[in-house]
């Protein structure tokens, strides 16, 4: 009996040890929680195209990431963030989504010309509009710069901004249109939804000298764009995921013209080139330039380069369908509504998601800043002959196709077909060669780290009225 009694006291006892320390860890949670949601609530908003359920988790690994990471150069501004202007101007992404829809219905060339355009601006000085500047008192123009002499874009930008300022003056960065713009190009072009943070605000610099100096090569090998990239911080996997976005536009010939006749001074052509693309290229470009073909012509830097050679991708007019189907990671475009056919965000992949160390380069397509009136420099012919990257067929598998040409020998600038030079950079041609869902989310990534280079928040920097000059 006495032990009975014993035993039930102790029963007791234990009870409330564990009542006791459930509600230890009840407060413990609870405090966890509140922390949680405190420091949440300062970035988190509402994602105007979904629910944020719909995008996978990797894709806020590259913020999270380098956030966290001080010490790494150009990472992202933690005063950036999403849907940044729910409040003073809810309109503004629609109206740029809008606008590039329309114009990419009437030229296909909108979304190259604007996909190198965020890659120029951000690879220079981070992304902070400086590109869009022109030439003043206290300015030396980026444009001004041999590698950007043919950009494009510029007319489409300045519409965006002119539409916006109606709604909401004085508000939306020139930045964050690039950024945005570009997005909405790959999107149309066939490419990926990807979600990105915006806040900056543009610059009150140009820097030519810089543009002039360190912008990559599309006529350089492998170990100098590798290490291009590198300086702004990205890695083998990045890179060659970023230069998938040579899928679309158009090269003039003189920048492959040396890969033709006369490569590195041979007086042969570039043997990586397959045989039968060679004799295409030759057929395409019409060179019937005795000159041109016996003239050495090694490839140039933009150091070196003098302002007519500066290596550019023009675009011509490739038609395109009135509206771009979304593309699923799977690989099978799908017409689906337009909320769908423009998100176009990755499902879920199998494969490990890249590390974001390291490389992204955006391949070098081009056009001219034009005082032209703005239609007629989209429905312009191109003035000289070139081809198209997407020789297989336009807005097609984005991506893909550009992968299965370097394993063919059929890629069409030098800096291009150098991916397969090495072993690492050759598995990711391999591999987004076969699976265009790990194409379109390392793509993807790669771009939300491209746009978040260097930019300029908070105080620092200003709005532009007009992009083209200072406020």
């Amino acid at each position: 009996m006495l032990t009975s009694i014993f035993g039930i006291e102790n029963m007791r006892k234990l009870s409330f040890l564990v009542f006791i320390l459930c509600i230890l860890i009840s407060v413990k949670n609870q405090n966890a929680e509140i922390k949680k949601s405190s420091s949440s609530s300062k970035t988190a908003v509402k994602w105007p195209y979904a629910s944020w359920d719909s995008f996978p988790s990797v894709f806020l690994s590259p913020f999270t990431s380098m956030e966290d990471d001080d010490e790494v150069l150009w990472h992202s501004n933690r005063s950036l963030e999403y849907d940044f202007y729910r409040d003073s101007c809810p309109q503004a992404e629609r109206i740029i989504r809008r606008v590039v829809h329309e114009l990419h219905k009437v030229n296909s060339s909108v979304a190259p010309a604007l996909l190198r355009l965020v890659f120029h601006d951000c690879f220079i000085e981070g992304c902070d509009a400086s590109i869009l500047l022109d030439a003043a008192i206290g300015i030396d123009s980026e444009k001004d710069s041999p590698p950007n002499k043919n950009l494009k874009g510029f007319d489409i930008v300045d519409k965006i901004k002119s539409e916006i300022e109606m709604v909401c003056p004085g508000v939306v960065s020139c930045a964050d249109i690039v950024a945005l713009a570009a997005r909405e190009g790959v999107v149309q072009a066939g490419g990926p939804f990807y979600p990105l943070y915006t806040g900056r605000r543009d610059s009150v610099r140009s820097f030519r000298d810089v543009a002039s100096s360190e912008l990559p090569s599309p006529n350089g090998d492998l170990s100098e764009t590798l290490a291009s990239f590198a300086s702004r911080g990205f890695d083998e996997r990045e890179t060659v995921s970023l230069l998938g976005g040579h899928s679309i536009g158009v090269i003039h010939c003189k920048f492959f013209q040396n890969r033709l006749y006369n490569f590195s001074r041979t007086n042969k052509p570039d043997p990586s080139l397959n045989t039968g693309f060679l004799n295409l290229l030759r057929s395409r470009c019409n060179d019937s330039s005795s000159s041109m073909a016996a003239s050495p012509s090694p490839s140039p830097s933009f150091k070196a380069t003098p302002p007519a050679l500066a290596p550019s991708t023009s675009f011509d007019g490739t038609k395109s369908p009135s509206a771009a189907p979304s593309v699923s990671c799977s690989g099978s475009p799908s017409s689906s509504s337009r909320e769908a056919e423009m998100r176009g965000s990755p499902s879920s992949l199998s494969a490990p998601p890249p590390s974001l160390k390291g490389s992204i380069s955006v391949p070098p397509s081009s056009s001219t800043p034009s005082s032209a009136p703005f239609e007629d420099s989209l429905l312009s012919s191109p003035e000289e002959p070139g081809m198209n990257m997407a020789q297989e067929g336009p807005g097609v598998d984005f991506g893909t196709l550009y992968y299965r040409g370097l394993l063919r020998g059929k890629g069409i600038l030098y800096a291009d077909q150098q991916l397969m030079a090495r072993i690492e950079t050759g598995i990711w041609v391999r591999a987004y060669a076969s699976d265009i869902s790990l194409f379109h989310r390392d793509f993807s990534l790669a771009m939300m780290k491209l746009s978040n280079l260097g930019v300029l928040t908070g105080s620092k920097g200003q709005v532009r009225l007009h992009c083209s000059k200072v406020a």
